[in-house]
């Protein structure tokens, strides 16, 4: 049985386990509290269905998604049970 990226040896660092729920890298210093915009529109183009364009503006990174109905209720409805499990302390450090 393998335990190593060349099936000798123990997994070197990048082999750690991860719990599942872990969905953030709390060491990467990119991912540092920091200014963001976030933008929304519908977007109706002839022939095509109409769609959702949530826009996440930061200082180093523009991302855009088109969501169908159905994705942008599911994203809604996602973004509002982890705010309602939110505790009221906005306490973050990052490293």
């Amino acid at each position: 049985m393998s335990d190593g990226q060349n099936g000798q040896g123990s997994p070197g660092p990048m082999a750690q386990a991860v719990a599942p729920s872990a969905t953030f890298d709390a060491g990467n210093s990119l991912l540092a509290e920091r200014p963001a915009q976030l933008t929304t529109s519908r977007l109706a183009m002839p022939g095509y269905p109409e769609r959702v364009c949530l826009t996440i503006r930061t200082e180093t990174t523009t991302l855009t998604v088109m969501l169908s109905k159905a994705d942008s209720l599911s994203w809604a409805a996602q973004l509002k049970t982890e705010a309602g499990q939110m505790s009221g302390l906005g306490l973050f450090t990052g490293r």
